[in-house]
């Protein structure tokens, strides 16, 4: 799995952290959460390997997370979208999130992130993703990550090289 949200952490597009204050994941419709990722020509990515994660903790261990199946949407080019199977799923982890930031305010520490199995060609030393993540229907799409080398994100989780895409 390639963590494309965090990876690359120390290029999280700073404008972006500023408009989505005031946004939460917890609040966000799950049927309009649209991710989009840009790839080089020749990079591909896997749907059956392509999530996005949501989780919480707060001290003394409680622990709530949830993997979600990204699928394409044709609507969107390189955009994806989650699963419709697994839309009430996500609510449903969001409303018990909601539950434990209740009961320990301030104390409760939430992720986010994508997460894919990429595939393909060489890459090439000036090759870079860019991530976009849209939490609200009527929002713009706001970049995550932009312009982050692949070679990095590569060597970030320890591998010299994609491998090939199915055929």
């Amino acid at each position: 799995m390639l963590p494309l949200a965090v990876a690359a952490c120390g290029s999280v597009d700073l404008a972006t952290m500023a408009g989505l204050r005031g946004i939460s994941p917890l609040d966000a419709d799950p049927a309009a959460i649209l991710v989009r990722a840009e790839l080089p020509d020749g990079i591909a990515l896997l749907p059956e390997g392509t999530f996005l994660e949501l989780g919480a903790e707060r001290p003394g261990g409680a622990v709530a997370e949830g993997r979600f199946a990204l699928v394409p949407d044709p609507a969107v080019p390189d955009g994806w979208r989650i699963d419709p199977g697994e839309v009430a799923e996500l609510r449903a982890l969001q409303a018990e999130i909601r539950g434990m930031k209740a009961a320990a305010p301030g104390a409760t520490v939430g992720t986010l992130a994508v997460r894919t199995a990429p595939c393909g060609a060489a890459v090439a030393p000036d090759d870079t993703l860019s991530v976009w993540l849209r939490l609200m229907p009527d929002a713009p799409l706001r970049p995550m990550l932009r312009d982050v080398p692949v070679a990095d994100v590569l060597e970030e989780i320890g591998l010299s090289a994609l491998p090939p895409c199915p055929a």
